[in-house]
């Protein structure tokens, strides 16, 4: 699928997707990716992919500020008013690619790719 096709997906589901992740994970997988990657109050994280939040709000109050990255702008706003509902104040959003992140390089700890990866046109790249 390529990018653009990808992104109207996204873009279309914004207001299901909550529902929809549940058939892929759970908030098992927040659990797992703190303690695989070691994040700790000082961490900054970026969240690829980022859709409504989910990975971002989990994170958030492990860490001192979360990155949230996504293509969809749609998928930013459901994001937005789920962090503010549970008062995720150190999570920052922001629209981008995912072979072309508007982050520099080394601004953060660590990196989360969940559920992402699989629709980068090149992900070699991405992860470069």
């Amino acid at each position: 699928m390529e990018a653009k096709d990808v992104k109207t997906f996204f873009e279309r589901v914004s207001s299901d997707w909550d529902t929809m992740r549940l058939a892929y994970y759970d908030e098992r997988v927040i659990e797992k990716m703190a303690e695989v990657s070691g994040v700790g109050e000082v961490s900054e994280v970026a969240d690829i992919g980022t859709g409504t939040g989910f990975v971002a709000a989990g994170i958030a109050p492990r860490v001192k500020r979360v990155v949230g990255i996504d293509n969809a702008p749609a998928m930013l706003e459901v994001a937005r008013e789920n962090l503010r509902a549970l008062g995720a104040s150190n999570v920052d959003l922001a629209v981008g690619e995912v072979a072309r992140l508007p982050l520099e390089d080394s601004s953060v700890d660590v990196a989360f790719a969940n559920m992402v990866l699989h629709h980068a046109e090149a992900p070699a790249a991405m992860l470069r």
